[in-house]
């Protein structure tokens, strides 16, 4: 997993259809429990009996295998094995980190954990996954991993049938492997594991989130049904249990049974087996058991797996169906419910649409009003199954094998908008108009310009850092809430709508929401004075405009050309990548557009005498 937020957004442009595109073929693959994971055109799939493949995308043929050991015996209860929780890829160093219960030379059970070149499936490394007092025959890997900073985070829980005086554990690693500490629930009793599929949620400043199970504990609170709050090392910041902790514990009914999904706005949501929700503060746990009860989702039953968020509502797969919540502050209201009384675990969104794979093996896709809009068969299934989507196509395990599907995604001709100086907007191709400055009197000057992944609406940044919304658009912060230095002079959202970043005149970048920060000029020392910015389709980088026309990329940016190279007149003004990062478009302060790579020209401001100056420029699906 790459979404350290447990979001399970994977964005992407609608579709009108669905087709299956390939089924796996190595008839060796063995029982798929995690969640496939997509990375530079390969799939990789890890299952129950120690094998990790590398499939191709497109065609879903074998690239590499790696056989990492043989499962072991000895265990006092349940039914996993090999490797259970999914891996975490660091897309940086082309590296997957997993952990495999092996059996070591001379017997028993090891958790180990490996570091897997995913050029060529080699070993790079690998570690011991345990730690004196941990007792492998009584816990469980179940969570998936996850990766920040440098750190690694592998969670613990017990096995089915709770046996034994098992506990809860997060253990971080550095990315030699080296273990950095751990975390224990019930330190004084047993029980409260982290065995919720989706893992642990890391937030943007480094602190990691779980929900723990019932513990065996009597009337003692000991962070059992709890969410706890921990710092990079794994060390325990800040805790919250519901007010009816204790009847969870009595009647075996796990808060810990969902991952942590960190919302906007410095929330998060939990639900669990008792069919509630809650929306938490994570800045204010409250060290301990609140007066919160939760709100129940009626219907529900057990809810399972993980949850995911568009950004305005939360899709949650229950025993009975999958449900949809609206976010209003820290509380919700039913929007829907589907697959009506049909087991459904862990929603992704991917093309436009809600994906959900349910306990009758099916796969499917509803519209965010609740319309369903693809429905298929996999034949078989893991329990909290989740698929995975990028590049166009959506992957889910189904017992032994990957079933693969291709999104024929809606085919629009393109546009972009300009933005003048005074919050003007004009509209090329097929860009929609939403608002401006001026109709609203919101004050200016107007600088940058960010648009929503499906064009249904924009933010406009003003140059003291303030950001006004029109549309779909969501507000994430500005400079001026967290006393920023300014002046702003460009805005560009993340390829999911769920945050941007502001870049000011002398180079800096601030991020808020999702967006993500790879380097500026300054760290750099490259010339110029930064006039606009733009991420890349994936979000995992970014381009840096200068007033002189020249362009700096950063992560997985491409450069195509820039004003200098051809001699072409500036002042720049905005820049915007096109949807598939293949080109862009610059902006002159006098209104002209200038495409490179695989960029469009629809028009600019001198081609109908609108008056400028431009100041930004945002490119349409």
């Amino acid at each position: 997993m790459f979404d350290n937020a447990r979001d399970g957004n994977s964005g992407g442009p609608g579709f009108t259809t669905a087709s299956p595109t390939w089924t796996s073929s190595t008839g060796t693959l063995g029982q798929i429990k995690a969640q496939p994971l997509v990375f530079g055109g390969a799939v990789y799939v890890v299952t129950q009996n120690n094998w990790v493949y590398a499939l191709n995308q497109s065609s879903g043929q074998l690239i590499w295998s790696q056989n990492l050991g043989i499962p072991p015996t000895g265990y006092t209860c349940g039914n996993i094995n090999g490797i259970t929780g999914t891996p975490v890829i660091d897309t940086a160093n082309n590296v997957m980190y997993l952990v495999a219960a092996i059996t070591p030379a001379g017997g028993g059970i090891s958790n180990t954990i490996f570091k897997i070149n995913l050029g060529n499936g080699g070993i790079a490394a690998s570690a011991s996954a345990q730690f004196p007092g941990f007792d492998p025959r009584i816990e469980g890997q179940r969570g998936a991993l996850a990766l920040n900073n440098g750190r690694i985070y592998v969670p613990y829980g017990g096995r089915i049938g709770d046996c034994g005086s098992y506990h809860g554990y997060i253990v971080a690693f550095d990315t030699n492997l080296n273990q950095l500490g751990h975390f224990t629930s019930t330190p004084s009793c047993s029980a409260g594991g982290i065995w919720a599929p989706g893992g642990e949620s890391v937030d943007s400043a480094g602190n990691v989130y779980a929900a723990t199970g019932n513990g065996f504990c009597g009337a003692t609170y000991d962070l059992q049904e709890s969410v706890v709050k921990l710092n990079a090392s794994a060390g325990l910041l800040n805790n919250w249990a519901p007010s009816d902790w204790q009847a969870l514990d009595n009647g075996d009914v796990d808060i810990g049974s969902i991952a942590p999904t960190l919302l906007s706005g410095g929330l998060l949501f939990q639900s669990g087996k008792n069919g509630k929700g809650y929306v938490l503060s994570t800045s204010a746990l409250g060290n301990g058991v609140s007066s919160n009860s939760g709100i129940p989702i009626a219907g529900a039953g057990e809810c399972t797996g993980s949850a995911a968020f568009d950004g305005a509502n939360i899709y949650v797969g229950c025993q009975g169906g999958l449900f949809s919540l609206h976010l209003s502050g820290q509380s919700f209201t039913l929007n829907w419910q589907r697959n009506n009384g049909i087991w459904t675990d862990s929603p992704i969104v991917a093309g436009g649409a809600i994906w959900a794979i349910d306990r009758n093996h099916n796969l499917n896709a509803f519209s965010p009003s609740g319309a369903v809009l693809y429905h298929a068969s996999l034949g078989a299934s893991a329990n909290f199954a989740a698929p995975s989507a990028a590049g166009g196509m959506v992957f889910a395990g189904a017992g032994t094998v990957v079933k693969a599907f291709t999104l024929n995604t809606v085919v629009i001709p393109g546009g972009y908008n300009i933005l003048t100086s005074f919050g003007g907007i004009y509209s090329f191709g097929d860009a929609q108009y939403f608002g401006n400055l001026i109709d609203h009197g919101y004050p200016g000057p107007a600088i940058g310009l960010a648009e929503t992944p499906n064009g249904g609406g924009y933010d406009i940044l003003t140059t003291f850092g303030g950001i006004y919304s029109f549309g779909n658009a969501q507000y994430f912060g500005n400079l001026i809430d967290h006393g920023y230095p300014g002046p702003a002079v460009a805005l560009s959202m993340t390829s999911t709508g769920r945050g941007y970043a502001i870049l000011t005149n002398f180079g800096g970048i601030y991020t808020f929401g999702d967006a993500r920060y790879f380097g500026n000029l300054i760290d750099h020392g490259y010339p110029g004075s930064a006039v606009s910015m733009a991420y890349t389709p994936t979000g995992n980088g970014y381009a840096i405009l200068t007033d002189a026309g020249a362009i700096y990329t950063f992560g997985d940016a491409q450069y195509f050309g820039n004003l200098l190279d051809h001699g072409y007149p500036g002042p720049a003004a905005g820049l915007a990548y096109t949807r598939s990062g293949k080109g862009y478009q610059i902006l002159t302060k006098a209104g002209a557009i200038y495409t490179f790579g695989d960029a469009v020209y629809y028009g600019n401001l001198l081609d109908h005498a609108y008056p400028g100056p431009a100041v930004a420029l945002s490119d349409t699906p």
